[in-house]
């Protein structure tokens, strides 16, 4: 059995680094892992013992081309297959959780996925998919070769690509991807899903702005400080409010830096800084906006950025190591570092 995500393991190296002679350590962790995948998928052929069933192994693409360990339970008589990631499973294993305890689980799961989506009764003709076609952010870089399968628009060095969204929750969305083949058999063009989608998205997914002195006070609110220091910090906080960062996102906090796109949001952005402001990208599902000031300089802003998706970012969730200036004159938005 190749599982490609044993890739993960060399993150390990750090170890290798610090501790020249553990190398072995990374071969036990490499064992450790096989057995576990191993265990796994005999346990869930085990539980999924009809002839209707099949259970695999396969690697999981995700955004900026990073890929993951994924098991997948396929069924004759369903076209529905949804994919699980073996990596949490496999911290879960190592918490002290059974194999057996995350079989029952994992296969509750599936027949969740499989009776929600049998609900919906997906329909990927272009009609009963135009209300939910949507889009999002991501960078062009670090999807170049992804790009070429699925339509898409440039948008300074992101790329602004095409989903369909077929149900949503309070913490996370289900959809599939626009591709090119998808987008030749609705016989639409890529100028008319922008369109669309933008429509959609500002519709479904309205612009959110979070006031970062008000989240800032809640969180210190919360840490049960002297009203003393409170004040201290109210005080220091609000000292100039023209020049305290908001978050942009939408309603619901995924693909939220697609905000950036809708019209009017850098106008509206504009109008509470009163002039040109700076854009920092913080992820694919927001970013921060600040106005301009001669207290940090751009080279300071682009290390900022660089910092954060370094230490705070998750790789698939990575937009771009750039700072954006909102020019008001220009109505435009370019790469400033």
């Amino acid at each position: 059995m190749s599982i490609n995500g044993l890739d993960k393991v060399t993150i390990k190296f750090l170890f290798i680094s610090k501790e020249p002679d553990c190398r072995w350590k990374v071969r036990i962790m490499e064992k450790e892992y096989n057995d576990f995948c191993e265990k796994l998928k005999t346990e869930l052929e085990r539980k999924f013992r009809d002839e209707t069933y099949q259970v695999r192994f396969h690697s999981i693409s995700k955004n900026n081309s990073v890929k993951y360990d994924g098991i997948v339970i396929y069924s004759t008589e369903s076209n529905i297959s949804p994919n699980f990631s073996i990596e949490p499973l496999y911290e879960n294993y190592k918490d002290g959780i059974s194999i057996e305890r995350l079989v029952t689980e994992l296969s509750m799961r599936y027949f969740a996925e499989q009776f929600r989506m049998k609900r919906l009764e997906l329909d990927m003709t272009y009609e009963k998919c135009r209300e939910r076609i949507m889009f999002r952010l991501i960078s062009y870089e670090k999807n170049e070769e992804e790009l070429k399968t699925m339509p898409h628009i440039r948008y300074l060095d992101m790329a602004m690509v095409f989903f369909v969204l077929v149900y949503q929750s309070d913490e996370k969305i289900g959809s599939f991807q626009v591709t090119n083949h998808l987008m030749e058999l609705w016989g639409v063009k890529k100028e008319s899903l922008m369109k669309l989608a933008e429509e959609n998205a500002r519709r479904c997914f309205p612009l959110k702005i979070h006031n970062m002195h008000q989240m800032v006070m809640d969180i210190l609110s919360k840490r049960e400080l002297d009203e003393e220091v409170l004040q201290y910090f109210q005080k220091e906080i609000v000292e100039d409010v023209n020049e305290i960062p908001v978050i942009l996102s939408n309603s619901l906090g995924i693909n939220g830096a697609a905000v950036l796109k809708y019209e009017d949001t850098l106008h509206t952005v504009s109008d509470m800084f009163q002039g040109n402001f700076y854009v920092l990208p913080s992820s694919i599902h927001e970013v921060l906006a600040l106005p301009c000031s001669d207290r940090i300089g751009d080279k300071e802003l682009r290390e900022i950025v660089c910092e954060v998706n370094r230490d705070c970012v998750t790789e698939d969730e990575y937009l771009s190591d750039h700072v954006y200036f909102y020019d008001a004159e220009k109505d435009a938005l370019e790469i400033c570092l």
